[in-house]
């Protein structure tokens, strides 16, 4: 079971176009991986479910030819690492400007905007770019997991809405009153 598990956990984290990994956490036979001579590979798991850019570099930093020895090719999984980052950048704000996303991604300033088109292209945000600004405007963005504390501001957002929906109700209701 641990070799399947293994094998599940390096394809999905090697597809260029998933990104949604936080359901292998929950597996039984993933979470064994910790208790086996897999612990960095769950590790390396969590950073792509979790983290950031600047910890998988650290990760690999440290752990080089266990990860080359799984057959990754570190270009792609900072490729993916830049996009997931770029995710998370778009959950935390609305707002993003050139050099904020230029320093999460470690990149060049002439290759923000390259990110920017990669990340719409890749589904993981809806964004709009001010290149007058220098800003991206996102609209949208992928959570990389769900969890219990996401469920809470998600609860209050639809709540907030549901107030406001009947709030402009009662005054439809109000105004069509009067007009008769």
């Amino acid at each position: 079971i641990s070799d399947i598990a293994k094998s599940s956990v390096v394809d999905a984290i090697a597809l260029p176009k998933l990104f949604k990994l936080d359901m292998l956490l929950d597996m039984s036979a993933v979470v064994h991986l910790k208790e086996n001579d897999y612990a960095n590979l769950y590790r390396l798991l969590e950073i792509f479910v979790r983290d950031d850019l600047k910890v998988y570099k650290q990760f690999y930093a440290e752990n080089r030819s266990f990860v080359d020895g799984l057959g990754f090719s570190n270009d792609s999984l900072m490729d993916k690492m830049r996009l997931l980052t770029f995710a998370t950048l778009g959950n935390q704000s609305n707002e993003l400007g050139y050099q904020a996303i230029q320093t999460a991604l470690d990149v060049p300033d002439e290759e923000v905007e390259e990110w920017v088109i990669r990340a719409i292209s890749s589904g993981l945000i809806v964004a709009k770019m001010n290149q007058v600004t220098r800003t991206v405007h996102v609209h949208r963005s992928t959570s990389r997991s769900f969890s219990a504390d996401q469920w809470q501001p998600l609860g209050e957002r639809i709540r907030l809405w549901t107030t406001n929906v009947e709030e402009l109700l009662s005054v439809l209701r109000s105004s069509k009153t009067s007009a008769y």
